[in-house]
């Protein structure tokens, strides 16, 4: 039995069970968008890594099996290393049970050197340091010298020049010291691992590890026994504070309530309408207060931006947001037809230039526009005026315009069950309008923004008559971001009548 194939040994450090369900089950690990874009671009950058070490050898080529077979991949780096080898990109060991693939293993002058390939800005973060040192223990046991651990991640500060230099987009950093201070409890670690991974599934209870920096993939299989909705649901309860209510049983609303904890006025009103299914709270006077902050004409404004870890334009740093596509839907005056403008770069030339000037011809002077979190919008119209001095009277007028339609429901003044304590977009809009097809972003080819910047990203390689169908695909995937945009105003204009 091999063990860690699947998991990770700094997994296993926050939840035995996760590790456990992991190696065993059949259970779906539900990762989040930014764990699965994390992975694909740590894919994408291992051919621009290996640019780095000269002549290497893979132990499973581009295009070869998506998930390798652990014993043919120990089979592969064996040979190489018989060969003499001196760099092997994805090495794969066992000692013990224990498994681990090294991303880049190079000979060196009194043994091994190992390397971990990051898609992330930051070298020593802890679970970093725990994966590294628990491969370099694994070879170690193999009877290699390993003289270095390194950690290779990308390097933010790069500016592209038009020509790439990967000793610059990539920084090395030695975790060495690091992987040696926390190299005493592995074994004792390991000890525990066969112990817990060859037995049945852990009876491991919801903790504060559940979430860690962001929730466990297995958490809908772990929470599954909750009713339905629970503590975990409020609307901004700290996982930490709901952990320590659920430690102490008070688990549904309705034990919260008993409890007597402390709540903000949002999470009242979400436990008071799911208990007594009142339908739609509305505070009119706090709706029409945000609605004489809006002025016509109304412009209702979404963004799509591509963040490539490899820069593809000169002057772009790595992950660095570059707007590509914009959508406006106008109301001139009340009553008025609603108007669409759209925009969509090309991917062969930086498109921030263009894009700055359409959205400026788009815009007047004093418009006031509504984005549904305004932070992304604001934020990418800000780098465009610094980017371009003479557009940035213009671009920052109309981010002094923009104005957030999230607003009057974070604010609490319009709520109903099915929002389920969350104002986000993705919420509020099915609660308002739960059976409006034209609305339904499944009904699209692209259901979210990653697919449309994904699909972005391959446009220059498509046919034209593809390419044509792709464009038509992405715009009207934006379109539909400010339409629904439309249709929540218009929902709280009719709410405050």
């Amino acid at each position: 039995m091999l063990f860690f194939v699947k998991s990770t040994y700094s997994e296993f450090k926050q939840c035995e069970k996760s590790s456990w369900l992991k190696e065993h089950s059949d259970e779906p690990y539900k990762k989040d968008s930014f764990t699965e874009a994390f992975e694909a671009e740590k894919s994408d950058l291992r051919g621009y890594v290996m640019k780095l070490f000269g002549n290497y050898v893979e132990t499973v080529p581009p295009g070869g099996e998506k998930s390798p077979d652990p014993d043919e991949t120990i089979e592969r780096t064996a040979a190489y290393l018989a060969e003499g080898r001196e760099v092997i990109c994805g090495a794969a060991f066992s000692y013990d049970g224990f498994y681990c693939t090294v991303d880049v293993l190079k000979r060196t002058e009194g043994g091994y050197a190992v390397y971990d390939i990051k898609s992330d800005t930051i070298p020593d973060k802890y679970d970093n340091i725990l994966d590294i040192g628990y491969k370099k223990h694994i070879l170690e046991k193999c009877g290699f010298s390993v003289v270095g651990a390194y950690i290779i991640t990308v390097n933010d500060n790069y500016v592209f020049d038009g020509t790439l230099d990967v000793t610059k987009l990539f920084n090395v950093t030695d975790v060495s010291a690091f992987v040696k201070k926390g190299a005493r409890g592995i074994e004792s670690d390991l000890d525990r691992a066969k112990k817990v991974l060859a037995a049945s599934e852990p009876n491991t209870d919801l903790s504060r590890s559940c979430s860690n920096t962001k929730r466990c993939g297995y958490w809908h299989y772990c929470s599954r026994r909750l009713p339905n909705p629970s503590v975990f649901d409020l609307y901004q309860m700290p996982f930490k504070k709901a952990i320590g209510l659920y430690a102490k049983q008070t688990v549904s609303f309705t034990d919260v309530i008993k409890s007597g904890t402390r709540l903000n006025g949002n999470a009242r009103r979400q436990i008071e309408y799911e208990l007594e299914d009142k339908g739609t709270y509305v505070n009119k006077p706090g709706i029409r207060a945000f609605l004489k902050t809006l002025s016509f004409p109304l412009y209702f404004i979404d963004f799509e931006a591509a963040r490539p870890a490899v820069p593809l334009y000169p002057g772009t740093r790595p992950y660095q947001t570059v707007p590509v596509q914009f959508s406006l839907h106008v109301i001139d005056a009340p009553g008025a037809d609603v108007k669409h403008i759209e925009y969509l770069g090309r991917p062969e030339c930086d498109p921030r230039r263009e894009f700055a000037e359409k959205l400026v011809a788009a815009i007047p002077e004093g418009a006031c526009i509504l984005a549904y979190n305004k932070t992304f919008e604001w934020t990418v119209v800000g780098e465009l005026a610094a980017a371009f001095p003479d557009l940035a009277d213009r671009l920052n007028n109309i981010k002094a315009g923009m104005k957030n339609l999230l607003d009057p429901f974070r604010e609490g003044y319009y709520y109903n069950k099915a929002m389920g304590g969350s104002f986000s977009i993705m919420s509020v809009l099915p609660a308002i309008y739960p059976n409006d097809d034209s609305l339904d972003y499944n009904s699209l080819a692209l259901i979210t923004g990653r697919d449309a910047m994904e699909l972005f990203a391959k446009l220059a390689s498509l046919p034209t008559k593809e390419r044509k169908a792709a464009e038509r695909d992405i715009l009207k995937h934006c379109e539909l971001d400010t339409f629904v945009l439309v249709k929540i105003y218009q929902e709280l204009v009719h709410a405050a009548e």
